[in-house]
């Protein structure tokens, strides 16, 4: 891997860094290689949780240029070959290269390595008590609720994934994210009404991002209403034009089919 000379200096040398105070804000204090590393981890963080793909994919690899050994990214990337890329190779190598990190981390880090720990030995371990410490020690930060939740719903325990959910609403640092979350799980669940409340809160807390329009558009699907996952679809594309559009033409063809109109 080609670096520069300050960083080959650095060797693998990290630092505390956080993105606010080193005092505990309610957040896991991540370490990181240098303040730039830190800033395009936020940023790919943000990218993440606002599904903005296109830019994450952009900054990620800007982090790799100045070290591949950042625990917190390799965890953002276990999150998002999970999620989005469905990748059984991707999160088997950033799994292994956040276990082999040589980093010393912050207390929240370990616990977070320790879910990995877990996860890598068996897919479906329990990590709920891990995954409560970590929302007891941080409890503004999204991920403890995020590993809960996703436990709860591995074991199909859908109340008590709704319910952390519900807790990183109201005390995490994400509640816009959050609400996605909700919506999708309670869709998941059969609760459309309970869908549409969360899919309407997320539009309210996030109304200049496309995502909220692409995801009250799913949920248009559905339940069948074509014409207003159109609208959706296409209202989440003119505040980005790499939005919707696929999307937006699968609604409109499938609203022509029943013989509505857009107007």
């Amino acid at each position: 891997m080609r670096r520069n000379i300050g960083l080959l200096l650095m060797a693998s040398i990290f630092v505390m860094l956080s993105c606010k105070s080193m005092k505990n804000d309610g957040l896991i204090p991540v370490t990181a290689p240098s303040e730039q590393a830190l800033a395009l981890y936020n940023e790919a963080y943000n990218a993440m949780t606002e599904l903005d793909i296109a830019r994450f994919d952009e900054v990620m690899p800007q982090i790799w240029k100045i070290d591949e050994d950042f625990f917190m990214a390799n965890y953002l990337m276990v999150i998002y070959e999970t999620n989005y890329m469905h990748d059984s190779a991707g999160i088997a190598r950033y799994t292994e290269r956040a276990l082999n990190t040589k980093a010393k981390l912050s207390k929240g880090e370990e616990m977070l390595k320790e879910i990995l720990v877990k996860r890598a030995q068996n897919r479906n371990a329990d990590i709920s008590g891990i995954a409560n410490e970590i929302i007891a020690a941080y409890p503004k930060d999204f991920w403890g609720y995020y590993e809960l939740a996703g436990y709860e719903g591995l074991v199909n325990n859908h109340e008590g994934q709704i319910a952390a959910i519900n807790v990183a609403i109201e005390k995490s640092n994400q509640p816009a994210f959050a609400y996605n979350y909700l919506g999708y799980t309670q869709m998941a669940n059969g609760k459309m009404d309970e869908a549409r409340a969360a899919f309407d809160k997320y539009i309210e807390l996030a109304p200049n991002q496309p995502n909220p329009y692409d995801s009250k558009g799913d949920y248009f699907m559905e339940v069948k209403d074509y014409k207003n996952a159109y609208q959706s679809y296409m209202k989440a594309h003119e505040l980005d034009s790499l939005w919707g559009v696929k999307k937006a033409e699968k609604a409109k063809i499938m609203m022509d089919s029943t013989g509505v109109a857009i107007n």
